[in-house]
């Protein structure tokens, strides 16, 4: 069978490689595409999306020259990021990269990152040998954004890493529909924190058919109190009804489902000047024993993306912001830090993992990227917190 590679038809397709010379050197190059991983990329990878992004903008799509090799250090584009700590070790995923449906990586000091090993039977999947993706078989309900080799590409944005009970999850969310872009949410598991995580339903765990754009942006919250797990998400705003809205439902004991008798609740919406028309990514942490809700606000494209945060009583609310001003907004070497997740290190300590653009390199366009930091937080006998490390 020639290897090939397969785009989803898109209205706004990204500019075309520079034309080669010969048609041998153009079967060569779609033979090296389909082998190796394209360029890591915010949003669609090798292949461009058109769709709105959450913020009401372009696709959450820039390039990186940083390809995504198994085992060795990754420092390119990873938007969304999440972070599970099991031990010492510790797993994160974000925004499809590399033509991935779940990038997954590993650090033992949250600096130094380096992708999965490669799948150990890759040859169900690609003919290339260091091939890593911890997802490769998209649900049912998913839209298929490409194909490449053997495998289905989903539009995936913003997932969740957890343990729940002894099996391992990962929420995310995913086009039911790429143009116009509606996106629902799914959780999928696995018996290892690498993967393969697997999602059989034929449906998803949540949509939210009132808003164009949908449920995104989902987190997965265990409470360490109570062992109850939680799955918190954005429902996108609805003309003239309601804003973007922050809200949380409890799961049941699987983490896989709702649990039963459990109803959505509102945590926060959008209501302060610096959040624009937008909040997003939620991302739940229990430390120094109050409960806190990250969140983001205003536009990822924008130099204006910051990480705000609020206070609450209980997982289910109600929530309060402490303060009128992000708790991170650009600054220094950063622009736009955004789509944070909120964990507690080995040692303790509250710390937080974002993505921001380099100052002067803002928005998806060219080789600007997002890249993955790790911050460092600490709260004050109020409870307010600060950023102690920008990472």
């Amino acid at each position: 069978m020639p290897l090939t590679l397969r785009a989803a038809r898109t209205p706004t397709p990204r500019p075309r490689l520079r034309a080669l010379t010969t048609l041998a050197s153009v079967s060569l190059l779609a033979v090296l595409v389909s082998l190796v991983p394209l360029a890591a990329t915010s949003g669609s990878a090798a292949f461009a999306e058109s769709a709105t992004a959450p913020s009401g903008g372009l696709a959450r799509a820039a390039a990186s020259a940083e390809p995504f090799l198994a085992g060795e250090r990754y420092r390119g584009s990873f938007p969304d990021p999440t972070v599970m700590r099991l031990g010492s070790t510790y797993y994160a995923s974000g925004t499809t990269v590399a033509n991935l449906n779940l990038p997954l990586m590993t650090s033992t000091d949250l600096r130094t990152w380096r992708p999965r090993p490669a799948l150990a039977h890759y040859d169900r999947y690609s003919s290339w040998k260091r091939y890593n993706d911890a997802m490769p078989h998209k649900p049912a309900w998913a839209a298929t954004r490409g194909v490449r080799q053997k495998v289905k590409l989903m539009s995936m944005w913003a997932p969740s890493l957890a343990k729940v009970g002894d099996h391992y999850l990962a929420a995310y969310s995913a086009a039911v529909r790429l143009s116009p872009r509606h996106s629902c949410i799914g959780i999928a598991s696995s018996a290892s924190p690498l993967g393969l995580y697997r999602d059989p339903s034929s449906t998803p765990l949540v949509c939210y058919r009132p808003a164009a754009l949908g449920a995104i942006d989902p987190d997965i919250f265990v409470d360490p109190r109570t062992g109850k797990a939680y799955l918190l998400w954005k429902d996108e705003g609805v003309h003239n009804t309601h804003p973007p809205r922050l809200v949380i439902r409890q799961l049941d004991a699987t983490g896989t489902r709702f649990a039963a008798g459990s109803a959505k609740r509102l945590l926060v919406t959008r209501d302060q000047a610096w959040e624009g028309s937008v909040v997003e990514n939620p991302s739940m942490v229990y430390h120094g024993g109050r409960y806190y809700l990250l969140y983001s606000g205003n536009s990822w494209r924008t130099a204006r993306y910051g990480v705000g945060y609020a206070i609450c009583k209980s997982p289910a609310g109600p929530c309060r912001k402490p303060t009128r001003t992000p708790l991170l907004a650009s600054g220094g070497a950063i622009s736009g830090p955004g789509g944070a997740d909120a964990l507690v290190d080995e040692g303790g300590r509250l710390r937080m993992v974002y993505a921001a653009w380099k100052a002067g390199r803002v928005g998806p366009t060219g080789t600007n990227i997002r890249s993955m930091y790790t911050a460092s937080l600490a709260a004050d006998r109020s409870g307010k917190l600060r950023v102690t490390s920008r990472g």
